[in-house]
């Protein structure tokens, strides 16, 4: 029942922070933007650590080398998803630039088939084509429009986004298994600190690449930067802890309550109309997931 709050945080902290990434685009660039979510989060992550460190029993740890690797790989993956995901909504509606993204769990099946060695069932293969019709679904067709909304690299920075966070899940999952220990929570916070302070690092450093000018444009809205970090945060415990308790596959399908969400996003909040095609192409997509991985 754990795992299950834990993804529902997650999947809620997730779409909030990428709709405030929305808000803060049409201030900065599309890297700042994106990067925005980890100028902040590892002093919450180090609190974090510390309260579960000092209020639970922890157990002997290993740093092992694959615990290194995997949490390096995992944060630059993330930070490319990240930037992936925020320049697609600059191209296409929040819901279905989010939908694209959340086919990170094929992507999951297809990278466990080819590197993990994790077959795939004939119900997952056929979730995997309904996902391929769903995108021809949501896939636009060619019109003056395109020109103006740029839709079609809305696809291709999605489909991204999608392949950088399954890396990035997967490496999390490995990550904690080169940590050992038998305190998962802890484990999970460890995990977090070590991916948020490697990301932290990465962001600052760009961060003084960055002109002037959009620099003050970061300052000016600190708060709404302060809120995308703080909701990653929470949606980066959600997703780690979950990952510690259960399987990654159970995870990723309840977390795709996250596209639910979105639509009412895109409709109450960013007053964005959905067609019947675009909702029909989203149900596809979440169909698909479900079958690819029951």
């Amino acid at each position: 029942m754990t795992w299950i709050m834990m993804t529902l945080l997650a999947a809620t902290c997730q779409t909030v922070r990428t709709a405030l990434q929305k808000e803060l685009k049409q201030h900065l660039s599309d890297s700042v933007a994106a990067n925005s979510r980890f100028f902040f989060a590892w002093p919450f992550s180090v609190l974090y650590c510390g309260l579960i460190w000092f209020f639970q029993e922890s157990s002997a740890l290993v740093f092992s080398t694959q615990f290194v690797i995997f949490s390096v790989v995992a944060a630059i993956t993330q930070i490319i998803a990240t930037w992936a995901l925020v320049s697609a909504l600059s191209h296409a509606q929040f819901a279905i630039a989010v939908t694209y993204s959340k086919l990170e769990p094929v992507c999951i099946a297809i990278l466990g088939v080819l590197f993990f060695s994790q077959p795939l069932e004939v119900t997952q293969w056929l979730g995997i084509a309904i996902c391929m019709l769903g995108l021809m679904v949501l896939a636009p067709r060619r019109s003056a429009s395109i020109e103006q909304g740029k839709p079609f690299q809305a696809i291709g920075l999605g489909l991204l986004s999608a392949v950088s966070f399954a890396i990035a899940s997967l490496s999390v999952r490995e990550a904690s298994w080169g940590l050992g220990g038998q305190n998962m929570w802890l484990n999970a916070a460890i995990i977090l600190v070590v991916i948020t302070g490697i990301q932290t690092m990465i962001s600052l450093l760009m961060l003084l690449k960055i002109g002037k000018q959009e620099l003050q444009q970061l300052k000016k809205h600190w708060r709404t930067a302060l809120g995308v970090s703080f909701a990653g945060f929470l949606g980066s415990v959600g997703w780690f802890t979950a990952f510690s308790l259960q399987t990654v596959a159970l995870v990723k399908v309840l977390g795709q309550i996250e596209l639910i969400f979105s639509i009412l996003l895109t409709r109450y909040h960013f007053r964005e109309a959905m067609s019947a095609k675009e909702l029909l192409g989203v149900g596809l997509i979440v169909f698909s997931v479900v079958l690819v991985l029951i």
